[in-house]
C-alpha cells in the first residue's frame, strides 16, 4: 500500500487516512466529498490516537488497545 497525503494538509502534518479510500466510501453512498474532508478526518483520528496513547500510558502500558479508543 502506498502512502497518500491529505490533499491540502500542511507538509509538516501527517495524514493518517487514505484520501482515495475516504472518497470511495462516500461515493458508494451516492455522495460527493469536499476536498478538505480527508484532512479533517485525519485530524480527528490523530486526536483520538493521542487520547488513546495517554490512557495506555496512564495505565502503565506500552501497548495501545482498542479499549483505549472507547474513552477517546
Amino acid at each position: 500500500m502506498s502512502d497518500e497525503t491529505c490533499a491540502s494538509a500542511p507538509a509538516t502534518e501527517v495524514c493518517v487516512v487514505v484520501s482515495s479510500r475516504v472518497r470511495e466510501v462516500i461515493k458508494a453512498k451516492g455522495l460527493r466529498s469536499d476536498g478538505k474532508l480527508a484532512e479533517a478526518l485525519s485530524a480527528k483520528v490523530l486526536a483520538m490516537l493521542d487520547r488513546a496513547c495517554e490512557r495506555a500510558k496512564a495505565e502503565g502500558r506500552a501497548t495501545v488497545r482498542p479499549a483505549d479508543l472507547e474513552s477517546a
